[in-house]
Formats: C-alpha cells, sequence, structure tokens
C-alpha cells in the first residue's frame, strides 16, 4: 500500500510539472462605443459619392475585437505560441466592406535570444516599430483615430488621374493605408476592398532582432497581398476573366531605438516599405500595381508625464493601379501629458499627394482627452478639425469638425 501511493504520488507530481509546462491560453481584447458628430460642406452630405449614412451628421459606432493567445516555453528555453484576432461590428460590416465577424490577425511566433519569428496575418515591422506623434495621441488615436469614419473625404470624380488615390488623412504609408478610409481611393476607382494592394494582415514571415544598446531591426516579407487570414484558397487562382491584381515580393523594415538618457526616455525609428511593379493576372502591365517605395523617421521625448514628438514621411511612389507617377509626404507633431489616471493631447498632420499635373493636400488637428475611470475602462472625448484642398477641377474642397465621445473597454 504504501509503495502504491508513493507510485501514486510520483505520478501526480510529475503530472503537475507536466502540465506547468504545457503552453498557456489567454484571452483579451476590447469593446468601443462611440457618437459621432461631424459638420463639412453640404456638398459632400448629398450626391452619390457620398459615403454617410442618409448624409446624417451624427451617428454611433461600436466595435470589439477578442484575441486569444496560446504561448509556452521548451525545455531548451525557446519560447513559442500564437495569437488569433476576432473582429465585430455592429453595423454588420467593417469601414472597409468586410462581414461585421471577421478574423483579424491569425499568426504563430518562435523567440529566443536570437530575436523573434512570426509567421501569418498581422501587422508588418514597418507598421509596429513606427513612431510618431500619434504614439501618445489620447480619445480615439488623434491623427491616427477614428475621425474620417464619420465624415465624406471620397474624391467625386470619375476620370482618370490623382483623384483616384489620395487624400493621405492618417499617418500611414501606403501599404497600411485602408482602402475606402485612410487613403479613400476605393470608391473613386471602383476597386473593391478585397482587391487593394494592403499589407497589414496580408500573411507574411517577420523577423525582430534582440535589442542591442537600445536599438532593434525588423523586417518583414510578404509574398502576395491578397493572400490573408480569412482568403479561401491562394490569390492567383482564378478560372476566368481578369484576376485582380496583388503585389508580391513586398518588404518593410526599419529600426527603432528606446534609450534613458538624464531621466527623459527616447524613443525613435526609421522604416521603409518596398514593393516592385506586378502585372494584374490574364492581363497586361497596364493592368498591374505599379512600383510602391517610401521611408518614415519619427522621434518621441517623454518626461515627467510630458511627451512631445512628430515624424516625417515622403512617398516617392504611392503604387495603386494607375500608370501615372504619384508621389507624396506627410508629417506630424503633437505633444502630450498625463498626471494620474487623466490623459490629454493635441497632433497634428499635414499631407501632400500629387501627380505630375495636380495636388492634393490634407490638414487635421486632434485635440484628445481620457480618463482611466477603472481598470480597463477608459472613456474620452475628441474634437478634429480637417480640410482637405484639391486643385483638380472636378473635385470640391471640404473642411469640417468631429467631436467624437466614446469608451473603451480593455480586457
Amino acid at each position: 500500500m504504501r509503495n502504491l501511493l508513493l507510485a501514486t504520488t510520483a505520478l501526480s507530481l510529475a503530472a503537475s510539472a507536466a502540465l506547468a509546462e504545457s503552453p498557456t491560453i489567454s484571452v483579451g481584447g476590447k469593446i468601443t462605443t462611440q457618437v459621432g458628430i461631424s459638420e463639412q460642406k453640404s456638398s459632400f452630405t448629398s450626391g452619390p459619392t457620398v459615403r454617410l449614412q442618409d448624409g446624417r451628421d451624427s451617428h454611433i459606432r461600436t466595435d470589439s475585437r477578442v484575441d486569444l493567445k496560446v504561448s509556452g516555453k521548451a525545455e531548451n528555453g525557446l519560447g513559442y505560441g500564437g495569437v488569433t484576432s476576432i473582429i465585430g461590428n455592429a453595423s454588420g460590416q467593417d469601414d472597409d466592406g468586410n462581414n461585421s465577424t471577421a478574423g483579424e490577425k491569425t499568426y504563430v511566433f518562435v523567440e529566443s535570444g536570437l530575436g523573434k519569428v512570426e509567421a501569418g496575418s498581422n501587422n508588418g515591422a514597418s507598421q509596429t516599430m513606427k513612431v510618431g506623434a500619434q504614439s501618445f495621441a489620447k480619445g480615439s488615436g488623434g491623427i491616427a483615430g477614428d475621425f474620417y469614419k464619420f465624415v465624406n473625404l471620397g474624391a467625386v470624380s470619375s476620370g482618370a488621374g490623382l483623384q483616384r488615390d489620395k487624400f493621405i488623412v492618417t499617418p500611414d504609408l501606403p501599404s497600411v493605408a485602408t482602402p475606402g478610409s485612410r487613403n479613400l481611393n476605393a470608391s473613386a476607382a471602383g476597386i473593391s476592398p478585397a482587391d487593394q494592394p494592403v499589407t497589414e494582415y496580408a500573411n507574411k514571415i517577420t523577423y525582430y532582432s534582440p535589442r542591442i544598446m537600445g536599438v532593434q531591426a525588423g523586417v518583414s516579407y510578404v509574398p502576395n497581398t491578397g493572400e490573408r487570414a480569412n482568403a479561401n484558397g491562394f490569390a492567383g487562382k482564378y478560372t476566368g476573366g481578369t484576376a485582380p491584381a496583388y503585389y508580391q515580393n513586398v518588404f518593410t523594415g526599419g529600426l527603432n531605438y528606446q534609450a534613458e538618457i538624464s531621466g527623459i526616455n527616447f524613443r525613435g525609428s526609421a522604416v521603409t516599405e518596398q514593393a516592385g511593379k506586378t502585372q494584374r493576372a490574364n492581363s497586361g502591365d497596364s493592368n498591374g500595381y505599379t512600383e510602391m517605395n517610401s521611408y518614415e523617421v519619427g522621434g518621441v521625448a517623454s518626461v515627467s508625464g510630458i511627451s512631445v514628438g512628430g515624424s516625417y514621411a515622403t512617398i516617392p511612389d504611392f503604387g495603386g493601379l494607375t500608370a501615372k507617377s504619384e508621389e507624396g509626404n506627410f508629417w506630424t507633431a503633437g505633444a502630450g501629458y498625463e498626471f494620474g489616471p487623466f490623459a490629454a493631447s493635441i497632433t497634428y498632420l499635414q499631407s501632400e499627394a500629387k501627380d505630375s499635373a495636380h495636388k492634393n493636400k490634407f490638414e487635421n488637428i486632434s485635440v484628445g482627452a481620457d480618463y482611466k475611470l477603472a481598470p480597463g475602462l477608459v472613456p474620452y472625448v475628441e474634437v478634429s478639425f480637417f480640410d482637405a484642398d484639391s486643385d483638380l477641377q472636378d473635385i470640391t474642397t471640404n473642411s469640417g469638425n468631429v467631436l467624437l465621445v466614446g469608451t473603451q473597454l480593455t480586457f
């Protein structure tokens, strides 16, 4: 009996040890509800190109994201795991016309003293490593927030040229900008969101180096921007007609720096995105995507709850379904302050998109504040003042403001 008890105890201890080494599962995410009140020029509140439902100037939005993370560590110290995220939108579709419930990110990772490797659909290195004024923006995110979802900024022309491309309304490089919203070209060009050259959630392989003397390097490789988390099959497999174009062999990456000097915390970044010309399947070169390349540098300094920072990006080639050479740039600046549960910020974005004949300009200044009412519960208020100006004869200049009052629950 004694031997049996000892054996049972040993087995129980062994099982407990094995269980302790098993991967752990954690659940997180966020739920956001916001009320938006907008004011803009009347010519943008009615007509066939209006993206606002019924031309209303007030809306209530709700969305959510649930993250399921699995993580573990092997006996040799190798860390591993995976993450899958599901987004939901009470309006039935998200801002790009996708279904109300869909997979946003799904990837696996391994990490050790040599760095971290991620494989799947997740943000690329250039997006995760960059810093700028948006890094400390409060409210819904300031110049990188949700203001654009409550106004109509889309081009109203149907002709060829710059109008099919951009007002740059958030501080994003071309491969991240969401069609129909941030770079506002989907409705004017007649391109469905599924056919856009966006790499943000395309399947990719990403490597992050260890941080050495405050410096970390990262690079992402995207074989094909049409292959995403919820894709049925592979991009390029079509039975007839002209298939959508997708960028192939896209590289994004850069450097990120963090340090504390004389009590001041510094963060800096330099990132780039590169993609070659891609021909549309079953068609000629004229129907493919042009070259895309961009560069951005940014920095933030923080001390005693005060943060200041900014960024500058140059985009020699936007890329996209156009034979014209299009380029652009943007810069950001801002300041933020945190005191206990209270935080506030002011951020500014100025951008320019142009081709050989025309130019689009955009400006936005956003003031936001939030308050940590309870763990994970943050109500906020934000007001943005924007101006979209184009010298194209058939595009009307638009300007206005957006007031957002919302609550974000993070868990």
